[in-house]
């Protein structure tokens, strides 16, 4: 899931991605409402804030500016502070003036071309399973999940895993050594 969060022309959040809970570890119904510079908490590396209450970025985007982009620390205060690129664009949605950012997790420091992967061992038992040609349902009766749980574990793999199929993602298990 692509953490995107949806933000009033008044600087609220109207909308809130899972990929956008997943990233922060804050559920949508905490945040929606609130101001976004108050949830977010965007710094520059050298500590400088980026998110305030008066957003250039957004008052920029809201007149029509596409994909600024930056890079900065999300909530380094409660967080440690996760490096992402901030894309920031404009919606159409009919007469409210809203603004979209897409945020961007960088890749592990020190990783040079291969990108660390950590999965659960449960995700890792799904793995074998995909490999094994299984569909969701099969896996999902084999190991006691519901359909549901086996996508939600699925997507988390692809996420990881840095591809957009299940055949992709064994190949890159395998060239990792995962499988």
């Amino acid at each position: 899931m692509v953490p995107v969060i949806v933000v009033s022309g008044e600087l609220t959040i109207a909308g809130w991605s899972v990929g956008a809970e997943e990233l922060t570890g804050l559920p949508r119904r905490e945040v929606e409402g609130k101001a976004c510079w108050d949830v977010l908490r965007l710094r520059r590396a050298d500590g400088k804030a980026i998110c305030a209450a008066e957003c250039a970025v957004h008052q920029r985007a809201l007149a029509g500016t596409c994909a600024i982009e930056s890079r900065a620390l999300l909530r380094p205060d409660v967080a440690g502070g996760r490096e992402v690129s901030v894309v920031t664009m404009p919606l159409d949605a009919g007469s409210s003036r809203m603004v979209a950012h897409v945020l961007i997790p960088a890749p592990a420091p020190g990783m040079d071309g291969e990108q660390a992967v950590a999965l659960s061992p449960r995700q890792l038992e799904v793995l074998r399973h995909l490999e094994a040609g299984l569909a969701t349902k099969e896996i999902a009766g084999e190991l006691g999940l519901s359909p549901h749980t086996v996508r939600n574990h699925v997507q988390s793999i692809l996420r990881a895993l840095g591809v957009p199929t299940r055949a992709r993602a064994i190949n890159r298990a395998r060239s990792l050594g995962l499988l």
